[in-house]
């Protein structure tokens, strides 16, 4: 496999990750600031920011109990 295939896989891989990180904290993020925040570290921490913030940066916690309150299954 050429060097630069994988190079540019890695790439549009952080990319897309990036972009996911950006929608998704601009919808569900209540403060702006942390948003703004997990924005700027998806796409300056290339792969690294965006794993961040799935793993630390999405309240499961809140969503569990919201499924909860409603009777749905976990």
């Amino acid at each position: 496999m050429d060097l630069n295939f994988v190079v540019a896989l890695l790439g549009l891989v952080d990319i897309a990750l990036a972009i996911g990180v950006t929608v998704h904290a601009v919808q569900w993020k209540r403060d702006h600031r942390s948003a703004i925040g997990w924005v700027g570290l998806a796409w300056l921490a290339p792969i690294v920011g965006s794993l961040a913030y799935l793993t630390l940066g999405i309240n499961r916690i809140e969503r569990r109990a919201r499924l909860l309150r409603l009777g749905l299954p976990v």
